[in-house]
């Protein structure tokens, strides 16, 4: 999908979409296929569409259907450009298809801008409208979101769209404005001069020329409905931090030796808080120098508020511990988390992992063998069997948000390779059994941090390539479609045309 939208980018930047039908065939209709929509099939994407059969000039440019008895959504469409003049009259020509046969959502796009509507709400029709995007504006992870959660054919068919429009339109100008900011804040904290989340969103809201004060925005943040991008449970990864675990063969229970001295606790998370503690105390300057480090993708590991620690998630706040007067360290980490905040402080504090400090966060649970592991198609209802290419070949993904995987496909199904990456964060469009898969290969450990990434450790099966696919790219995915060859040949190719 990235690909797919950069490469309308560049066209849009060039000028190549010269009139309306460019825009329809060439834009419109190359989104819908990436989004699920069956464009060869007329019943599903019905172009020039009657909203009302004994009207001829009532026809909507792409109609789509995610179930065969009714509209699901309407695309009016225009050349790039054309909106801005004539707005309220779009607005009003698709109120009207509305009003006789009404679909589920309405967009009105030129290519560039695209405004999307939710029909089942009262008020004025422009009052509908509760997102809008900017091909050359937006960041492009921002639009993957949009478009996935609001024309992605599966998360219209769950109802996912559907929810998620109504809880935005609940929201007021300011609040969606913060909505609309969030995922550029939660990248901004992550780089110098590391702001917290409430003064990234201040300073963002403000350039869209709404007033909004740092107090107004964490007051908000309390108060918002979880954000649609799920956070990323996992531990997080640093690229300067090695592993280092207890070689002491004298504890034989969880704990840590800190300079030559054995302490024991009674899980991964004392040992954590308790060094932090420690190393906190024996240098006044150590908390200020270990907040100034990169700290994780999506949360800082040490704040001076709960909320600052987890961002967009107040829920979470409850899970850290005070480690110095005004000083909080987040403790929602697993394993390896607590090696890579550990570490990162031991470097921080001038020691040495591994020598300094040795750790033992208790023993690894055995994991059984490949084959013993649930295929990725039996949960019941979820995804089905799919055929598998009767032999031997190679297969890529590489997208945003880090994934960059290769796989064999043989007779037994879709073997991800060892040292393939997969996305380090979700978006809503994942299918909940794929994310509920993708969440226990990282606990097992089969997909494990390696710096700021998170790779397979070993060979995996997979007995369907879509789950497979969603599992790389952390997003719902057609695996016979976003697997491709050296020669960006699709699966599916093969298997219809037996390459």
């Amino acid at each position: 999908m990235d690909e797919v939208l950069r490469d309308i980018i560049e066209k849009l930047r060039h000028g190549d979409y010269q009139n309306e039908e460019h825009v329809r065939f060439s834009l419109v209709g190359r989104l819908l296929f990436e989004l699920g929509w069956d464009v060869w099939n007329p019943t599903e994407v019905n172009t020039e569409f009657a909203a009302v059969p004994a009207e001829d000039r009532t026809r909507v440019d792409v109609a789509l259907f995610a179930k065969s008895y009714s509209p699901s959504v309407y695309v009016e469409v225009k050349a790039v450009g054309k909106i801005g003049q004539n707005l309220s009259e779009l607005e009003r020509q698709v109120r009207d298809y509305n009003r006789n046969n009404t679909a589920l959502f309405s967009t009105i796009t030129d290519g560039r801008t695209w405004r999307f509507y939710y029909s089942q709400t009262g008020g004025e029709f422009h009052q509908k409208c509760f997102k809008e995007c900017d091909f050359l504006q937006d960041d492009l992870e921002d639009l993957e979101q949009t478009f996935s959660m609001f024309l992605g054919k599966e998360s219209i068919l769950s109802g996912r769209a559907e929810d998620e429009a109504r809880k935005y339109l609940q929201l007021s100008n300011k609040q969606r404005a913060v909505q609309d900011c969030l995922p550029q804040a939660r990248r901004l904290v992550q780089a110098p001069p590391f702001p917290t989340l409430p003064e990234a969103i201040a300073k963002l809201v403000e350039q869209k020329g709404i007033v909004f004060s740092e107090s107004e925005a964490a007051e908000f943040l309390e108060r918002m409905p979880e954000p649609a991008t799920p956070v990323l449970t996992p531990k997080e990864p640093s690229p300067r931090v090695a592993r280092a675990t207890m070689r002491n063969d004298s504890l034989s229970q969880i704990g840590y030796v800190l300079k030559g001295k054995n302490y024991s606790a009674r899980s991964g998370k004392e040992v954590l808080v308790e060094v932090m503690k420690l190393l906190s105390k024996s240098d006044p300057n150590f908390l200020s120098g270990f907040a100034a480090r990169k700290h994780g993708k999506r949360r800082r590991y040490i704040a001076q508020a709960q909320n600052d620690l987890y961002p967009g998630r107040p829920d979470l706040s409850h899970l850290s511990e005070e480690i110095y007067p005004g000083w909080w360290v987040g403790t929602n980490y697993g394993k390896p988390g607590i090696n890579t905040i550990l570490g990162l402080a031991c470097e921080v504090a001038g020691i040495t992992f591994g020598t300094d400090l040795l750790i033992d966060l208790g023993k690894k649970a055995k994991l059984p063998e490949l084959k013993d592991y649930p295929p990725s198609n039996t949960v019941p209802g979820r995804q089905k069997k799919e055929p598998i290419l009767p032999f031997k070949s190679t297969f890529y993904i590489k997208a945003v948000r880090g994934a960059n995987a290769k796989a064999e496909f043989n007779q037994e199904g879709v073997v991800t390779k060892q040292g393939s990456e997969i996305a380090t964060s979700v978006t809503p469009t994942m299918p909940d059994h794929a994310e509920k898969q993708r969440q226990e290969l990282i606990d097992r450990e089969i997909v494990v941090p390696k710096g700021d990434k998170l790779v397979f450790s070993q060979d995996f099966l997979f007995t369907n390539p879509s789950v497979a696919a969603a599992i790389v790219m952390g997003r719902s995915a057609n695996g016979w479609t976003e697997w491709k060859d050296e020669k960006d040949r699709t699966l599916k190719s093969y298997k219809e045309k037996d390459i």
